[in-house]
């Protein structure tokens, strides 16, 4: 039976050198070859992932769930009113909060996001070149003074403050998807990452299964964050990758191999997709 399988990017298909391992990438073509079909699953911007398309996806699932892209065309977008972003963004700017409006042209980030950089530089000398990757990779610009930056279709911001996260969620639970950021090195225990109200990447996983015809059982998930829980749930098959969390992986039905040890490649070849 033909599958559909839905891969988050960071941390399941790309590594921590922004690539996708050889064996994962001959995976995807080989499954592609055999008549499923890939759908890329993630909390990027839709411009991030073009250099992974070759791989063989029909669909793109981007900023976790704001936007729907199949075979090349934008099925869905929903993006933040003007009046919410302004609302979050000014609870954040006075508590001096690093964050980053996540457009499609690319990542606005709030002056506290480059001190907070520097400070985790400072802190941690050896993953400065990380850092410097990731506002390079991500196109992450510095926002202006003044200057109101619209159309985001996912909003992150980062703490370690204690009880944060908690806060944001008791501030805009009601009118925003929240879920803890799955890149925490960067942006601390107590970020997270956020959407409009019923937005996320499970609901973004039943309208690309509606689009096709396809049912919950026709599905398959791979991640390795907690913002991949609502993909998993979305799916009949669930799969965490051995780098995830321990947590994680409880909800999963099957644990494949960290991602540099094939685990992708370990996960299609468990369900009988090469």
């Amino acid at each position: 039976m033909k599958k559909i399988v839905f891969i988050d990017v960071d941390g399941t298909l790309v590594n921590e050198k922004m690539a996708a391992p050889e064996s994962a990438q001959a995976a995807c073509r080989t499954a592609v070859k055999n008549g499923h079909t890939l759908c890329l699953c993630s909390g990027r911007q839709r411009f991030l992932m073009e250099d992974l398309m070759g791989l063989g996806f029909q669909a793109v699932i981007s900023a976790g769930g704001a936007e729907i892209e199949i075979e090349r065309d934008v099925v869905f977008q929903r993006l933040f009113d003007d009046s919410l972003t302004r609302k979050i963004t000014g609870f954040f700017m006075e508590r001096e909060t690093p964050f980053t409006l996540e457009r499609s042209t690319g990542l606005v980030g709030s002056p506290f996001l480059f001190s907070w950089f520097d400070w985790l530089k400072a802190k941690e000398p050896h993953f400065a070149q990380y850092i410097d990757m990731y506002v390079k990779y991500e196109h992450v610009i510095r926002a202006e003074e003044g200057v109101f930056y619209g159309n985001a279709g996912k909003i992150v911001f980062g703490s370690i403050q204690p009880g944060f996260f908690d806060a944001v969620v008791a501030e805009f639970g009601g009118e925003c998807d929240i879920t803890r950021t799955s890149m925490a090195a960067l942006y601390g225990n107590e970020g997270g990452e956020m959407t409009m109200k019923g937005l996320n990447k499970g609901s973004a996983v039943a309208r690309v299964l509606e689009h096709y015809g396809l049912s919950k059982t026709d599905a398959i998930g791979i991640g390795d964050s907690d913002n991949d829980r609502a993909m998993l749930d979305a799916c009949g098959i669930g799969v965490a990758m051995g780098n995830s969390k321990d947590d994680f992986k409880k909800i999963a039905d099957f644990v494949t191999s960290d991602i540099n040890d094939d685990g992708i490649e370990k996960a299609f070849k468990q369900y009988g997709l090469i």
